[in-house]
């Protein structure tokens, strides 16, 4: 549902310019979000592009780890356990991220959307 919601808005706002190597250091720091299971899930962006996911369950806390790079005009990313592509949006002062991508095992897609950490 989140997946289409995202979809339906995106197609109502006014396409986003392209992303620039501008738009990786936009993201750099720490974003917070949610999976499709209600776990939280915290996104350190590093400078050089490489990120940590820590995605914690009332079970575990796993670890997740990858690399963000320019492909085409923009932001895709590949992780241990997932790729996909990265949209950084700002809208009134205020900035978002909307990870998505499919898990490697299964093929699962997924959408989160990270707001920055406070």
């Amino acid at each position: 549902m989140l997946w289409l919601a995202v979809v339906l808005l995106a197609g109502c706002a006014t396409a986003p310019p392209p992303p620039s190597a501008a738009d990786l250091k936009l993201i750099v720091g720490t974003w917070q979000g949610a999976n499709s299971a209600g776990s939280r899930v915290d996104l350190i962006v590093y400078a050089n592009g490489s990120f940590e996911a820590i995605i914690t369950t009332p079970q575990q806390t796993l670890h997740r780890t990858g690399q963000i790079r320019m492909e085409n005009g923009q932001l895709v990313y590949d992780a241990d356990s997932s790729s996909g592509r990265i949209v950084y949006v700002e809208n009134g002062g205020k900035r978002r991220l909307i990870m998505s991508g499919a898990l490697k095992e299964g093929g699962q897609p997924f959408v989160i959307e990270y707001l920055p950490r406070p």
